[in-house]
């Protein structure tokens, strides 16, 4: 834990990566017309679509460290809370009742009913 702690902090003392905007765009084009065979157009929040992964995570609270993770290619996360319930209860070897908290965009009457 120290040895990571120690990276954490030499990280921060250097000096910050400045990225150049039109070596941005150049790559997004490129995507756009070389995509990755497992990467899907989604919609950002910019309203453009563009090559991309859905990421889901569940965190645990008490200790706030991710026990479970899953890239989609999905564009939006409401079948996802019944899998990412399970992965963490598996993750965290738990047998009763885990509970879970999530924002609107999970919002599914049978993912909800899946997890109680």
């Amino acid at each position: 834990m120290k040895r990571y702690l120690d990276q954490l902090e030499s990280a921060d003392e250097q000096e910050e990566m400045l990225i150049d905007p039109r070596a941005v765009r150049a790559a997004l084009e490129k995507l756009k017309n070389d995509p990755e065979p497992e990467a899907r157009f989604l919609r950002m929040t910019s309203g453009m679509n563009a090559p991309a992964y859905n990421v889901q995570t569940a965190v645990d609270a008490e200790h706030g460290i991710i026990v479970a993770q899953q890239v989609t290619t999905e564009a939006n996360d409401n079948r996802s809370p019944l899998p990412m319930a399970e992965a963490a209860k598996q993750a965290l070897d738990n047998p009763g009742t885990l509970n879970v908290v999530a924002d609107a965009g999970y919002s599914n009457g049978e993912q909800a009913t899946g997890c109680e």
